[in-house]
C-alpha cells in the first residue's frame, strides 16, 4: 500500500469517516496484467484515534496512528480495484466499496 503514495492515503482517508482507519489485514489480494497491473484488494481496517478533523494525513502519518482500544474497535472491510501502468508512472483507483 505505501508505493501507492498519496493513492495509499487515498484508500484510508474516506469522507463518510470520522476517523483515520489503519490495515488490520488484506485477506484478498489478486493481481492481473492488462496494459498495466490490476490490483483487486479486499481490506479490513480498523477505527484509530486519528481525528480527520485534524486534516488528512499522508499514508505514512495514518500508520503511526494507534488503533482504539479493543472495546471501543470499529472494523470495516473494503474493496478496491487499482490499476497501475508503473512504466508511466500512473496509478488509478477504479472501484471502492466499503461495508
Amino acid at each position: 500500500m505505501e508505493e501507492y503514495g498519496e493513492h495509499g492515503s487515498e484508500l484510508m482517508h474516506y469522507d463518510y469517516f470520522c476517523c483515520d482507519y489503519l490495515i488490520i489485514v488484506v485477506p484478498i489480494f489478486k493481481i492481473q496484467v492488462v496494459s498495466g497491473i490490476k490490483y483487486y484488494l479486499t481490506v479490513e481496517l480498523g477505527k484509530t484515534v486519528c481525528k480527520k478533523s485534524s486534516g488528512p494525513l499522508p499514508f505514512s502519518g495514518i500508520q503511526k496512528c494507534e488503533l482504539l482500544p479493543q472495546d471501543q474497535q470499529e472494523q470495516v472491510t473494503c474493496y478496491f480495484q487499482v490499476w497501475s501502468r508503473p512504466w508511466l508512472k500512473e496509478i488509478y483507483l477504479l472501484n471502492t466499496n466499503c461495508y
